[in-house]
């Protein structure tokens, strides 16, 4: 399995001081019909920031050769249904295999279920995942792994910025589809 891309998005450019919230999205080699990827949201202002959890905004789309959205079994987000759900249902298929926030290491349960996480000045959460399952071509079964093919992996993450008070709604979406090989 190959995969190569990294994309750095600008999330936001927000208001006074607080300068730039930038992310980085980077695909890495897929292995055992898994599909990793990984995601570094970065401070780059002078304040200090609170940001909702990445990974509950975390999404994808994974299209096939043929230009096929390739499907996955997945409950809405919490934000789409307005219902709380357990936060470890997505683990079934964008599985956290590793979090870190300014450098300290945080174990997946007391990540994914953070509602928001303080990102200080010059901050950095970083967050890996993993595409873990998809849905038969047919929609009849779903499968433990991603079928061998050529990919082409979009990217999209909402989140809640929040600065001095001030809410700022971002979604990103890479600009760039990457490609991914699945072999």
């Amino acid at each position: 399995m190959t995969a190569a891309g990294s994309e750095t998005i600008t999330l936001a450019e927000l208001a006074g001081e607080s300068g730039l919230v930038a992310a980085t999205v980077t695909i890495g080699a897929p292995a055992a019909g898994r599909v990793p990827w990984e995601l570094r949201v970065r401070n780059l202002g002078v304040d200090a920031v609170t940001i909702t959890n990445p990974y509950e905004g975390a999404g994808y789309h994974l299209i096939d050769g043929a230009g096929t959205p390739v499907q996955v079994k997945a409950p809405p987000s919490q934000a789409k249904v307005h219902v709380t759900r357990d936060p470890a249902e997505k683990l079934a298929y964008l599985d956290l295999t590793g979090a870190t926030v300014d450098g300290e290491s945080v174990a997946t349960d007391e990540f994914i279920r953070s509602p928001s996480l303080d990102l200080r000045a010059g901050g950095e959460i970083v967050m890996s995942v993993a595409i873990t399952s998809s849905i038969d071509p047919h929609g009849r079964a779903r499968l433990d792994t991603v079928p061998h093919g050529d990919y082409q992996l979009v990217v999209t993450v909402r989140v809640v910025v929040t600065v001095d008070g001030e809410r700022h709604p971002i979604r990103l979406r890479t600009e760039h589809d990457l490609a991914v090989t699945v072999a």
